[in-house]
């Protein structure tokens, strides 16, 4: 099953949050990269359908950039969806909400191969994150151009995750 980018994005924001963790914009980003590929290479199915740039700072989901660009370099916060956000001056998150809403939206395996990865990646600062998504081996690095933002081919993101997750990369 392809899951929403929007659900994805708030997800990863609210389990930062419920895990006395953080995210950033940038961080985001990273995540999202680093989750997409994994997840394709233990499901062998796509988690959204966003396509990823390679920009200066790594892989970007233009969508998801543009939906938090607003905080800069500041911590995202929870929320319950998108437009509370952009409306909600008291930004009220509702644990209950959130809890029940993913419960639905994803299934226990998902969800529980979500979290594994997230309890991996939330612990690492952000610019290791940015230096592995720039490995030279890796889909961005065969992507990337100064002053460009180049769509990264989906079949070189799962190649090179199927790769690492089969131990062909050290």
């Amino acid at each position: 099953m392809t899951y929403s980018i929007d659900d994805i994005n708030i997800y990863i924001i609210n389990y930062a949050y419920e895990t006395n963790r953080s995210v950033t914009n940038l961080k985001l980003q990273k995540i999202l990269y680093f989750l997409y590929g994994f997840y394709h290479s233990t499901t062998k199915n796509v988690l959204f359908d966003e396509d990823f740039e390679a920009w200066a700072y790594g892989p970007v989901v233009r969508e998801s950039y543009i939906n938090y660009s607003m905080y800069g370099a500041e911590i995202i916060p929870p929320h319950n969806n998108y437009l509370d956000l952009l409306f909600d001056e008291k930004l009220k998150y509702d644990r209950d909400y959130n809890s029940n809403y993913f419960d639905t939206t994803f299934d226990s395996n998902t969800k529980s191969l979500i979290n594994k990865v997230l309890n991996l990646l939330l612990d690492i600062p952000v610019m290791k994150l940015v230096e592995l998504s720039h490995s030279n081996i890796g889909p961005w690095y065969s992507c990337y151009e100064e002053g460009r933002k180049n769509i990264i081919d989906k079949r070189l993101i799962f190649e090179y995750f199927d790769n690492f997750s089969n131990g062909a990369i050290k």
